[in-house]
């Protein structure tokens, strides 16, 4: 036994037991109980005790790869009585439990993520008025932004319904995979059971049954990794087709535009969900053919562009509701922000709708967008992620663009205030990308610490695509982990990410 390792899985137990939201703090007593493998990693097995005079508790860590100290995160308790008798299954109990949590919450993340890519934001102005020709020219000028021709997309659409059939055929091989692994599993075990109980004088006969499992176990290791290497090749065929097609079709512009005029009489944001699958017709969108019955009004600019859709619409009123005015006082770097959005009697409403753009070229360039907006002279401030940004800062931020630098700044706000105990912080415009909000809740640390902290860990979840999971840590370098749960927001609606930050130590 990997003496070092095992000492290594029983402070990852204790750290496990520790956690609020479990035992809540060291376990009185804690025992090595054997070890054992599944799935090609090695296990721990521990018992523990919560108070001196308890009973011994069951807990598993691992699993481990060969002699490495960093486990794959199935650890896990009960907190059921520990037996020795059928301690071994019992654990494997519950790292089947843990490998289907862990699979659920991956699904969740990639459904989150799918779901992700359509940006909105209200340019705040002191007068209704856009010169939207002007403003297309300096999005060419500027930014390289022209509006490209419609095509037909429907052999783009196709594909892609081919690599979701494609997904769904790997997900079901997933479930046989795992179902192939318990069996390789339960004839492991066989085959170590006949080798135990055999005498010898019928050793003759065990070898014959040893190679006939073996020859079995080999069989379905076969048929496997056959089955995996031609689902994904095919996956990864469709990929190829989509791709090429990206590059020498363009998408047909929808009918935003009959939309946006309903919804300005209306005098309210956007209501992207209310378009359902009905809405849709074999020639695409329903009343294709808008573009030859109706001109573009000179205060709207509806247009396709490397896969999103954009629409840029002048609306003659204020922000309903109050809303801007209202959020505007979450910005606590701009002191003046409610009493200069109250002056707002027109906004111009900026949305990126994602097709096939991925969702952070899709978030820089309604960035790029604003930016212009806001050297507007009409322009007051952008109101977005439930708060309102100063044009002036707004710009620098966007600074970033120029440096070849992601703009986190502009697409995700960063809230601060003064919890009962010490510092918090908040994110709000991770969800756009597809990911949860985070919080930091009464830290120690001081407050510019917890911004700065947000900033790099929402820079680095977006731009590194990593999906953050309740019950994981996280940190910058390899001594930092600080742990994640996942609980309804304190500041923000719906659930939140907690992390627990408290400085620099």
């Amino acid at each position: 036994m990997n003496q070092i390792q095992m000492q290594a899985a029983k402070r990852v137990m204790i750290e496990w037991l520790k956690h609020p939201q479990e035992l809540g703090r060291e376990p009185e007593q804690i025992r090595y109980a054997g070890t054992f493998d599944l799935y090609g990693m090695h296990y721990y097995l521990f018992k523990y005790k919560r108070a001196r005079m308890g009973k011994w508790l069951l807990g598993v860590s691992g699993g481990y790869a060969g002699n490495e100290l960093e486990n794959c995160g199935h650890v896990y308790s009960e907190m059921q009585e520990y037996q020795e008798e059928t301690a071994k299954e019992d654990a494997i109990v519950l790292i089947e439990t843990v490998r289907a949590y862990w699979k659920e919450q991956a699904e969740r993340g990639e459904q989150q993520k799918e779901n992700a890519g359509t940006f909105l934001a209200f340019v705040l102005m002191e007068k209704p008025f856009w010169d939207k020709e002007a403003f297309r020219e300096q999005l060419k000028e500027v930014w390289g932004i022209e509006e490209t021709a419609s095509e037909d997309f429907g052999e783009a659409d196709r594909l892609k319904q081919e690599m979701i059939d494609l997904e769904g055929e790997l997900e079901d091989l997933e479930g046989e995979l795992d179902a192939l692994e318990l069996e390789l599993a339960r004839l492991e075990q066989m085959l170590e059971e006949a080798i135990s109980e055999k005498d010898d004088e019928q050793r003759d006969g065990e070898q014959e049954a040893e190679e006939e499992t073996a020859e079995n176990i080999e069989e379905f290791a076969q048929s496997e990794d056959w089955a995996k290497r031609a689902h994904r090749k095919e996956g990864a065929k469709a990929i190829e087709r989509l791709e090429e097609l990206e590059k020498t079709q363009k998408g047909r512009i929808l009918d935003w535009k009959a939309y946006i005029e309903e919804k300005k009489a209306e005098r309210r944001p956007l209501a992207w969900e209310e378009h359902s699958e009905e809405d849709w017709t074999e020639d695409g969108w329903r009343g294709a053919g808008w573009e030859r019955e109706m001109e573009e009004s000179e205060d709207m600019l509806v247009f396709h562009y490397g896969g999103a859709i954009v629409s840029i619409a002048l609306m003659p009123g204020p922000v309903p509701n109050e809303e801007a005015e209202n959020h505007a006082q979450r910005n606590f770097r701009w002191p003046d922000a409610e009493k200069t959005v109250e002056r707002h009697e027109a906004h111009l409403m900026v949305a990126i709708l994602d097709g096939m753009m991925p969702v952070v070229e899709a978030g820089e360039l309604l960035v790029k967008i604003l930016t212009l907006c806001c050297q507007l002279p009409e322009t007051l401030g952008v109101y977005m992620n439930e708060t309102v940004y100063q044009p002036e800062l707004y710009l620098q931020m966007a600074e970033m663009l120029h440096q070849g630098m992601f703009p986190v700044l502009n697409l995700v706000w960063i809230g601060l205030y003064q919890g009962e105990r010490g510092v918090c912080g908040y994110t709000c415009g991770m969800r756009a990308f597809g990911y949860d909000e985070m919080e930091v809740v009464d830290s120690q640390a001081e407050a510019s610490e917890v911004y700065s902290f947000l900033v790099d860990l929402a820079d680095f979840v977006i731009t590194e695509d990593e999906l953050l999971q309740d019950g994981e840590t996280v940190g910058f370098s390899e001594e930092e982990k600080l742990p994640i749960t996942k609980s309804r927001g304190n500041v923000v609606e719906g659930e939140t990410l907690k992390i627990e930050f408290h400085g620099e130590s």
